[in-house]
């Protein structure tokens, strides 16, 4: 019977130590602050925010606690289209950024099953 090449073995368990252990790291080394900044955020309130202010027809520069009239908006209003296209900007940006760290999580499992799959075919192709 022939002897595999070390090499299957340790691709087999550096394959399998990737799927295992790589998710969590990539959650580790790449922080949610990475790729989502507290800039990130204040743009994204301050769109929500203008959207609001749009949608009810007031400005926000009314003090905290003041009451306030909502004025009629027409959804044709540039303001409010503005305001709008700014807000789905921000969170598609969000969004985008939350996903990011899934994506890439499930790139390291792929490479990791990859790695493993080839120390599975070297093994076999080795033992013919």
């Amino acid at each position: 019977m022939k002897q595999a090449p070390v090499w299957t073995s340790v691709a087999i368990v550096l394959g399998l130590a990737t799927m295992l252990a790589g998710p969590p790291l990539v959650a580790q080394l790449l922080p949610t602050s990475a790729v989502w900044t507290d800039a990130d955020a204040e743009a994204y309130t301050r769109a929500a925010t203008d959207l609001h202010g749009a949608a009810a027809g007031h400005s926000h520069a009314h003090g905290a606690g003041e009451n306030h009239r909502h004025a009629p908006v027409s959804p044709d209003d540039p303001g409010l289209i503005a305001a709008e296209e700014a807000f789905r900007t921000q969170q598609a940006r969000r969004d985008g950024a939350s996903a990011r760290r899934g994506w890439l999580a499930w790139g390291v499992r792929m490479l990791g099953v990859l790695v493993a799959g080839a120390g599975v075919a070297g093994y076999l192709a080795a033992k013919r």
